[in-house]
This record gives C-alpha cells, structure tokens and sequence, in this order.
C-alpha cells in the first residue's frame, strides 16, 4: 500500500512543509468520535497559516484506526470538493500520519463563540452551513459514495464562517464489496469493513443491527441521512448521547420549526423511507433554505465571477448588501464579503454600493487587515469614470485615508488630483475639501510642489464656493506644512484672496489670516497683513 500512499502525497520520501503549531482542542464530548489530533501549522517558507490533522501511531495503535486515518487523508486528498476541507499537504513516518488543511475550527467550537454575537447572526451562520454540508454530501451521495461517519465531529469551519466535510475515515462507495481487487491489489471497504468501530448512538438503526444487506439495498444517502437529522439535533438542542431515548429525538425543543419536519423525515426507521437531504435545498423543499436572503447572498457571492461584468446587477446586489450586512456573522463580513467585494472593484463593478458597503465592512479591521482588504478596492475605485463613484470617495475621505501607506498613497493622489480640473464644479469643490484631511499622510514632497500647486490654481476657479474652500483649506492645513511651505505660500495666497469678488472668499482670507496669526513674525503682521487688509475696513 505504501505506493499508494506517496502517488496521493502521504509517502514517507518528502517531508511534511508545515511546522506544527499549538494545539486545537475538542470538546471532550466530541473526542471518542474522532481519530486525529488537530494543531495549528505554519508553511516553512512563508508562514502561512493552516491547520495540521495528525494521528499519533504507537506500539499499541488500533491497525483499524490507522486504515481508517489513511482512508480519510485518500479521500480528502482526492475528492477535491468545494463542501469538503480543502486538502493541502500530507505526510506519512513510522509514528505518525499527518494532513495539512486550510485553516479550520472545530464546529462545535465556534458554535459557542457565535453565541456572543447573537441570535440573529447564529441563525445565518447555522443556516449557511448546514445548506453546505447537505450540498457536500449530495455530492457524495451523487458519486455513489456515503460519508459514514457525518455529524457535529465532522464539520469543520474556515475564516469564512463556511462548513467544511471531514472525517472521512469510513467514506467509501456503498456498491463495492467489503474486499475487493484492484490492478492485482487488494482493496478494502473501509464503511462495510470498520463500522462497528463507530459510535453506537450515532447509527442509523439499520447500522445499529449490522444489516449491512439493508444498507445496500438502500438509498446510498439513507445512512448519513439518519446523521444528518442527528446533526439537526444536536446544534438546536444537546448533544446525543448513549442515554438519547426515541422520546427525546421526538421533542423539537428549540429546532426551527420549518426543520422539524424534515428532522423526523430524516430520522425515519425504516432506512427506504428516509428523506433524501438534497430535497431540502430544491425550489419548493424546505423554507429553511430556500428562503433565506443569507443564503442568497452567499450563494451568489460564490458565484460572483459569473456576473461580474454586468454593472448593472453587481450595483443592485451591492445596493441590497449594503442595507443587510449588519445581521451577517462577522468572520463572513471580513474574510468572505469584504474580499469578494474588493475582487469586484478592480473589474470596475459596484459603484458607490460597493464603496458604502466596503466602509461598512471596514469598520472591523485593524491597519494590517485594512491594508489587505480595504485599500485595493478603494483604489481600483479611484479608477472609475463615473462621477458619482468619485464623489462617493472624495465624502468618505476621512473614514479611510489614515489607513492609506505609501506607495498607495502617493497613487491615490495622482488620481485625486485629476479632480480639480474636472468638468463637475461638485468634483473640484469635494477634491479641494479632502485634502484638509489627506494632506498629512500625503508625502512632503508632493505637499510642497503639487499640493500647493493645485490649492494655488484653485483660487482663480470660476465658481466663487471652490476658490473659498480653497482659502479655508489652505488656513486649516497650514500647521500641518513645514515653515518653508508655509511663509511661500499662506501670505501671498490669502492677499491675492482679498481681492477677490466673491465676498465669502474674502471673509474666508481674513478668517484664515485670524487662525494662522502664530506663524507670522510681528514684523511680517505690520509689513505684510495688515496693509492687506486694513481697505476691507474702510
């Protein structure tokens, strides 16, 4: 079998290429379930975060369980679903078999963690999920293959909020024998062959019995049917454990109501009537799914590139984000829609709904995230020829500009300054009126030539509002500039504003000559200001 092993990546001739990291607990309720061991892993090379599945062989090591561990890391290695935790490295030695994933939690655990975030968000975080392992196991169902050991213990959960299949150990297709040939090699059915080993409140009663002759002989799905209506259970009231009666699995307790139907339909007795999971996610199944604007939405952001090109439905959907991403989980909001979003920019999609919905979002990162997620999208933005989107970014301009390093910023400059030649006067006056709040994370360099050159060229625009604003930046920004800047440019610019016809310009240089009186000398206030604008007394 060794051969096997290293043509799917498990062979002891390469070493593993993450290190291992701290420990993941599991709920000791949930530990007799699972075979493996889960820590946290690192990439050698680039640290990148991942999660390590690992199964510690000894000298008294069940050769059932250490089978079991290979079965899961073939399939998982080998399925390559969207549904299933997504297989990344793996690695075998004479102590131990080890698989690296994408990083995941336990469900259980952030189950417990969700709590925190209430009631409304658990609802779209548990409805998701469970619409992608039911999508997950139809997938197998359609290969003809059961999962044999689904449930709570088998779900895990990525950064995304997103579900993924694991435990994998006794997946195996239900059409082939227990022992079977294969290019001269004997090949086992790991369901048919180690299901005994699983645990007995957890089996569907035809399993419970060994009728291995009535599982065949039924729906490939009836198995992790019966599981699934026990995963139902367990996430909307308590765990099931050997002292779970038939009454109890009876009692809906706090199960949605659309759900517990389809519970006793997946929990029926006799293995031919169970209710196949799939006809819970089919137009006209059940309202749990199928109405449900969560699932909606996730669902067209994971297929987002389809209609990426069509503007028109990527702001409409944008539009309706933007008002519901307040009830979403968070973890969905920062790693799933906020990318996704900014993906969408950069082909120039979403418009101001994408930027008001990116903001939003944004509110939860620190700089380090923000850099990552936010401030390619805003930029891409920057790009847009439509007006609207560019006054959209010019009025939010204080809520991201802090967050702008070099060299994205010296880029977003150059994009900014070409507002103050735009043909929209809102453009120029909203571009003049960001720059009290951008100039002090914009370079020195750029401030002392083409800033001052665009506030200068401002003061001669021909509608009277934007040559004011132009003064009363130049006053608010002026203890930000270096003393240089500041003796070349704040006289000479607030005199010539004196002169202007535009009666508000004139208040504004005389206001601003007021708030920047501590940076002239007293003989530049009696040379200088005062001759200035002493015939405004007159």
């Amino acid at each position: 079998m060794s051969s096997l092993w290293k043509a799917i990546g498990l062979g002891g001739g390469k070493e593993l290429n993450y290190d291992i990291g701290d420990p993941i607990p599991i709920s000791d309720e949930y530990k007799y379930r699972f075979n493996w061991q889960i820590n946290k892993g690192y990439h050698k090379v680039d640290k990148t975060e991942a999660t390590v599945f690992h199964y510690e062989i000894k000298p008294n090591s069940s050769p059932e369980a250490i089978e079991l561990c290979k079965n899961c890391v073939k399939r998982s290695r080998t399925l390559m679903l969207p549904t299933v935790l997504k297989y990344i490295d793996g690695h075998e030695t004479p102590t131990g078999i080890y698989m690296v994933t994408e990083p995941v939690k336990p469900l259980h655990t952030v189950l417990m963690e969700m709590e925190e975030e209430g009631e409304g968000k658990m609802k779209e975080f548990t409805s998701w999920g469970l619409y992608s392992v039911i999508q997950g196991l139809e997938h197998l169902h359609m290969g003809g293959k059961v999962h044999g050991n689904f449930g709570i213990h088998s779900i895990f959960v990525n950064k995304c909020g997103d579900w993924k299949l694991f435990g994998l150990d006794w997946c195996s297709p239900l059409d082939t024998p227990l022992v079977a040939m294969n290019d001269g090699k004997m090949e086992v059915n790991h369901f048919k062959q180690y299901h005994t080993l699983l645990p007995n409140e957890l089996k569907a009663p035809e399993l419970l019995k060994g009728n291995m002759a009535m599982i065949e002989s039924s729906p490939v799905y009836a198995v992790d049917a019966w599981a699934l209506g026990l995963l139902f259970f367990e996430i909307f009231n308590q765990q099931i454990t050997s002292t779970t009666t038939p009454a109890d699995l009876k009692n809906p307790g706090n199960m949605p109501r659309p759900l517990f139907g389809a519970f006793m339909g997946l929990i029926s007795h006799t293995a031919k009537l169970r209710m196949n999971p799939s006809k819970l996610l089919v137009e006209g199944g059940n309202d749990y799914f199928t109405d449900n604007e969560y699932i909606q939405v996730q669902m067209q952001l994971e297929n987002i590139a389809l209609f990426m090109k069509d503007h028109l439905e990527m702001e409409t959907f944008f539009r309706k984000l933007e008002h519901m991403v307040s009830s979403f989980p968070k973890m969905n909001c920062k790693y799933k829609i906020l990318p996704k979003i900014a993906e969408a920019t950069q082909f120039g999609s979403g418009g101001t709904a994408a930027l008001t919905t990116i903001l939003k979002l944004a509110e939860q990162l620190n700089t380090e995230e923000y850099q990552t997620l936010v401030i390619p999208g805003i930029m891409a933005l920057y790009q847009s020829r439509d007006p609207n989107v560019r006054i959209k970014l010019l009025q939010t301009v204080p809520m991201y500009v802090a967050h702008v390093k070099e060299p994205s910023m010296s880029q977003m400059w150059q994009h900014l300054s070409s507002g103050f030649t735009s043909q929209f006067a809102e453009i120029r006056e909203l571009s003049i009126k960001a720059l009290v709040h951008m100039v002090a994370h914009i370079p020195e360099r750029l401030v002392s030539t083409e800033v001052m050159k665009q506030i200068w060229q401002m003061q001669t625009d021909k509608e009277g509002g934007i040559r004011t604003n132009a003064v009363i930046c130049l006053g608010k920004i002026a203890p930000m500039l270096s003393h240089s800047v500041r003796e070349k440019m704040l006289i000479p610019s607030f005199t010539r504003s004196l002169k202007d016809p535009f009666h508000h310009s004139r208040i504004a240089c005389c206001n601003s000559f007021a708030a920047t009186v501590e940076f002239y000398s007293d003989q530049v206030l009696a040379g200088q200001v005062l001759p200035a604008v002493a015939p405004l007394c007159a």
